[in-house]
């Protein structure tokens, strides 16, 4: 086939034209966005409080995260049922820690596959994510933006008085966009080892299994034993609660 001049000017100006269409529609960020099929966006919550008896007696116990993830090895792992993660966007990580006169740490992962979304109790609201993984975020009434890598903070001091005690809260709080995470890196911890048992229902009778049961046991346990401020002997009570629980699972 000959190729004369003009066909070869008009076939570049041809392809010049594609180009140009497709940067102005965008088309070259939904390619680049193929790479980022297997991925998710991670974003966290972190408050920590410093309390300080000044005054009284006074303590404070909060316990069971239910996620765990390692920047360096780039891993996540969960203690909840598996998310979908073919409609999974993002992930939002919400945890609370004390220090000082309060004690240990609580979190919870929350599964995102669609925007606008409540998360974090509904403390916050992911408005959107751009394709470059930008997140625009309200946090109580605050707007926040935050692109990949990118953090978020605010700190504030209370001293609250009671019939027992004076204390001062010192409130640190960090809202942190973690970037993207691949898919295959993240897992449920309970579920991979239960996963044949923890179906929620019987086909035959389309009853709850015994099994997860058990796991509505466990969580329901865990939940009271983390959010309830108790006694020494109440805690002991719900620590056993989860204990228990967890030996009716792993004997079934």
């Amino acid at each position: 086939m000959h190729w004369n001049r003009n066909r070869v000017a008009a076939l570049a100006l041809g392809l010049i034209a594609v180009m140009t269409v497709a940067v102005s529609t965008g088309y070259f960020v939904l390619w680049r966005s193929e790479d980022r099929a297997g991925n998710f966006l991670f974003i966290e919550s972190r408050t920590i409080i410093e309390a300080e008896v000044l005054e009284g007696k006074w303590v404070r116990f909060v316990d069971f995260p239910y996620y765990w993830y390692n920047v360096s090895t780039g891993r996540i792992e969960y203690s909840e049922r598996p998310f979908d993660l073919d409609r999974l966007l993002a992930v939002y990580g919400s945890l609370l820690a004390y220090r000082g006169a309060g004690r240990g740490t609580s979190s919870y992962l929350y599964p995102i596959y669609s925007t606008p979304c409540a998360a974090g109790d509904g403390t916050s609201i992911i408005e959107s994510i751009d394709k470059d993984g930008t997140a625009r975020i309200i946090y109580e009434t605050k707007q926040i933006v935050l692109s990949p890598n990118q953090q978020w903070r605010i700190e504030n001091e209370t001293i609250e008085h009671s019939k027992e005690a004076v204390v001062r809260f010192k409130q640190t709080i960090t809202i942190e966009n973690l970037g993207f995470w691949k898919k295959t890196n993240i897992s449920s911890r309970i579920l991979r080892s239960l996963s044949p048992l923890l179906v929620s229902k019987d086909p035959a009778n389309q009853e709850p299994t015994r099994s997860f049961r058990q796991f509505q046991s466990l969580n329901a346990a865990k939940t009271s034993a983390t959010f309830y401020q108790p006694s020494k002997n109440a805690r002991i009570i719900a620590h056993n609660a989860v204990k228990a629980a967890q030996q009716q699972v792993i004997s079934f």
